[in-house]
């Protein structure tokens, strides 16, 4: 990963917290893949991961940069995210006079992502009780 000019990097963890601005970037032909690590050993990123739209974070690396209980805060955003995404979809088809199997299409596919996300909820929902009664009765 080459650095480049102006790029700043900040340490995910929240002791250190230190911040490195790059103030001359590598040639385009350095083909370094090593990650930058701050002085406490943590492999640092660039700051506007940490700040960016949940959408951008869903891998491993952002959850690791993250930590757990920050990344659920930020991906619960997807949901108001993907919502403004549908609304907007829906009346730019209204405005634009789309023909009628464009709707069809693009509300049969908002219909299935509902569908699919409410069964994961519930699986969800349902684990967590069940988690709750085997550590309620003992």
């Amino acid at each position: 990963m080459a650095l480049q000019k102006g790029e700043v990097y900040r340490c995910p963890d929240e002791n250190c917290g230190c911040e490195i601005t790059v103030t001359k970037g590598a040639p385009p032909a350095c083909k370094g893949q090593e990650q930058p690590r701050c002085c406490c050993g943590v492999i640092i990123s660039r700051k506007w991961m940490s700040k960016s739209l949940p959408v951008a974070a869903s891998n491993d690396f952002s959850l690791t940069v993250l930590k757990s209980k920050r990344w659920k805060a930020i991906q619960r955003w997807n949901y108001v995210f993907a919502a403004l995404v549908a609304l907007h979809a829906f009346l730019y088809i209204a405005v634009e006079k789309r023909i009628i199997p464009f709707i069809f299409i693009f509300g049969a596919f908002s219909i299935w992502t509902l569908i699919i996300q409410a069964i994961g909820f519930q699986k969800r929902r349902q684990s967590r009780m069940e988690a709750q009664t085997i550590t309620g009765s003992e």
